[in-house]
């Protein structure tokens, strides 16, 4: 031991000087400046080849040894969060001196003032969140063209009326909301469906007949409704009598319908109804397979509106179909001619004759023509087929469009058929020509 550490030696407690000395015996042993032998010999000594390190000074760990503690270096302080009561019993022993010449040691953490500090470093609390609104009050807070709506942000709620990948929004009637979509959200929003109650946070970018949102988030979906099952002419008796107040309870639910294939072409097909009132189903792809009237459907789709024809569904895909049965009895709202008397009657009416066949609004009675094929004409990039049937003249003709490329082709030249669609006319100068769209063998 050098001078200096005799020094402090003298200067600390009886009980200090022997942990002290016991720490520099470990703390020493087998160190490159200092090398201790042990013997059993009471007059060896140890043989000193420098100075040692000076003395640690007391810290918090010699201080909890001298109390008899169980405390380490490495829990010098108690951990943030998991601050533990003093258990020992009795006042708190008296402060003791530092040694002299020598700063005083750091008092141990305080706890209350830990707490303190941690209270004080607490970040500061988020800014709320948008305000929330539904879809039809934002629609009505916000005139066309309202500028002071610009730069407003806030949580709709609303129905999806449009799916992605094109532009998602709620439909209000006369104005949409449109939003534009995160990058993050996209995954999220391709999953969800027409008729899904969601709340969309975003900020408006334009205020007019569209209020586009843009920098938008999805905040929630619900769960799909479930689907509504009825048959065609159901819905219609029980929609005419209230149907302004139903079709509201029902807007842009998922409704799947069941009826007879009335009339329509390859993107919209109309199912028999009741009381002069249809089901228009708008499909999300155009049909081309050999869908037959009288053939019996089950589609579902997304209530869209009421119209003068009846219900309409749009984004609509067949379900279920089954096999065409030709009826026994001739339906009542068809009606049958002969291609012959068909041009005769539109020499006569022109035009006009095809509003003797209109049953409500652009929904017509099924044309039923029986004659002659003068001639065929088979599509070969897709598309219709036409079918020529003779009229009374060498030049006069009905035109049928066959949809089914397999119906056309099983047809001859020559042979008398019968065959259902709508009437469109044509013209009368000279030889006269109609034409029957969306057509069908009977």
């Amino acid at each position: 031991m050098n001078e200096n550490a005799r020094v402090r030696s003298a200067t600390l407690s009886p009980a200090l000087v022997a942990l002290t000395a016991l720490v520099v015996t470990i703390g020493c042993s087998g160190s490159d400046g200092v090398s201790v032998s042990k013997t059993d010999d009471a007059e060896a000594a140890p043989k000193v080849h420098a100075d040692p390190p000076p003395v640690p000074e007391p810290s918090l760990s010699t201080e909890a040894a001298k109390e008899g503690t169980d405390a380490t270096e490495s829990s010098l302080d108690p951990p943030l969060g998991n601050e533990q009561e003093n258990t020992t019993e009795g006042p708190p022993d008296e402060p003791t001196a530092p040694p002299a010449g020598k700063a005083p040691a750091k008092d141990a953490a305080d706890p209350a003032k830990e707490a303190s500090a941690i209270e004080t470093a607490k970040p500061e609390p988020a800014a709320p969140d948008a305000p929330g609104i539904t879809a039809e009050d934002l629609g009505a807070k916000y005139a066309i063209g309202d500028k002071k709506a610009v730069g407003e942000r806030y949580q709709v709620e609303g129905t999806l009326a449009r799916e992605w990948p094109t532009p998602p929004m709620f439909d209000l009637g006369e104005r949409v909301i449109a939003f534009e979509l995160s990058q993050a959200d996209y995954k999220e929003f391709a999953k969800l469906k027409l008729g899904q109650k969601i709340i969309i946070e975003g900020t408006i970018a334009v205020c007019d007949e569209v209020i586009m949102m843009n920098k938008c988030e999805l905040v929630e979906a619900a769960e799909l409704p479930p689907v509504i099952e009825i048959a065609a002419k159901e819905l219609i008796e029980k929609l005419m009598p209230n149907a302004v107040e139903l079709v509201q309870k029902i807007r842009f639910r998922r409704v799947r319908v069941t009826g007879e294939l009335f009339g329509g072409g390859i993107q919209e097909l109309v199912l028999r109804g009741a009381q002069e009132r249809f089901v228009l189903c708008v499909l999300d792809r155009p049909d081309e397979t050999d869908l037959r009237r009288g053939q019996e459907l089950t589609i579902e789709g997304i209530y869209g509106d009421w119209t003068d024809a009846g219900f309409k569904l749009r984004v609509c895909t067949i379900v279920e179909r089954k096999p065409y049965e030709r009826p026994k009895d001739p339906p009542d709202d068809y009606v049958f001619v002969t291609a012959e008397k068909l041009i005769e009657k539109f020499r006569e009416s022109g035009e006009d004759l095809k509003q003797q066949w209109i049953i409500v609004d652009e929904v017509m009675k099924p044309l039923v023509v029986a004659g002659k094929i003068k001639e065929i004409e088979l599509s070969e990039y897709g598309g219709s087929s036409e079918v020529i049937l003779a009229g009374p003249g060498d030049r006069d003709k009905v035109v049928c469009r066959i949809k089914s490329p397999e119906a056309a082709k099983q047809m001859k030249q020559g042979q008398r058929v019968t065959i259902v669609g709508d009437f469109e006319p044509g013209f009368s100068f000279g030889a006269a020509t109609v034409y029957l769209n969306d057509a069908n063998p009977y």
